[in-house]
């Protein structure tokens, strides 16, 4: 169920934004739900929140940082993604706070909110839409994003399931590197596992599909493909690359394993009676 703020809350937040010492440019670590991290430059508050407001819930489903699987009306959703910095928010924010930008054909809840949405022109040169969306009379945010219907951060393949972080280690006597990239479901379950074997001694990389079942026990490892290797990384800074990096040749084959058109080796589909969807697989 949706927790917004209430009546008394929204009193809250406005009384502490008014000290003065929220007009300095300071940004503080919140903790809890009224908690102030930033009253911008035009008076826009932003506030700690939660799962459905403020900046936790702004990070939660819109940062490209985050790992949170959504759902809506029984559908698996994909909300867009930006790459900002929270710190970055407020002057993007200010931007989008015109009266010009008001956008009352989207706002299905008058009565709560204020819709704002306008361009910004980025240092790159790139210039993205976004929408900003404020508790009525009060310029406390209640969530912000980018509205480009292109969706340019956003994995190029929608999956019913989440990339988790990379896992890594190396062993020292052989160089033998080893990375794991986890696929969750809603349940936060493990359904497949992408591992990437880095094999110095005979310069390849080797990449690898663990198959788990619907209770996160693993069925079968499958090899997918081999790579030469190109530059030699050190673990931490290929996990970095990793978490980031366009898997989409990857998340391609996911998808055809779910929607049940991949064949994985020669006549092993009927040896394992593989379904992603089935109870027990």
């Amino acid at each position: 169920m949706e927790e917004l703020l209430t009546d008394n809350e929204i009193a809250i937040v406005l009384a502490e934004a008014s000290k003065p010492n929220y007009r300095v440019d300071d940004y503080y670590f919140t903790f809890s739900k009224l908690d102030i991290a930033k009253v911008s430059n035009k008076g826009l508050i932003f506030i700690h929140g939660n799962d459905h407001t403020g900046m936790e819930h702004i990070g939660l489903r819109h940062s490209v940082t985050s790992r949170k699987l959504f759902e809506k009306d029984g559908q698996f959703d994909n909300p867009t993604k930006f790459n900002l910095a929270p710190v970055e928010y407020p002057f993007v924010a200010d931007t989008i706070y015109d009266p010009s930008n008001i956008n009352d054909k989207k706002n299905k809840r008058p009565d709560t909110f204020e819709i704002y949405e306008g361009d910004y022109d980025h240092r790159d040169g790139s210039v993205f839409k976004y929408t900003l969306i404020l508790y009525k009379a009060t310029k406390i945010v209640h969530t912000f994003f980018l509205s480009n219907n292109s969706k340019p951060f956003n994995k190029k393949i929608k999956l019913p399931i989440r990339q988790g972080w990379t896992g890594g280690k190396h062993e020292l006597l052989s160089g033998l590197q080893e990375f794991s990239i986890n696929y969750m479901d809603l349940s936060d379950i493990v359904r497949f596992s992408i591992l990437l074997r880095c094999l110095p001694d005979v310069g390849l990389e080797k990449w690898y599909l663990t198959v788990y079942d619907t209770s996160g026990s693993s069925i079968f490892t499958h090899f997918l493909y081999e790579e030469l290797i190109v530059h030699n990384i050190a673990v931490p800074f290929r996990m970095g690359i990793l978490d980031f990096q366009d898997l989409s040749s990857i998340d391609r084959i996911l998808e055809r394993i779910i929607q049940g058109a991949y064949e994985f080796e020669k006549n092993f589909n009927q040896f394992c009676g593989y379904q992603y969807g089935e109870l027990g697989n």
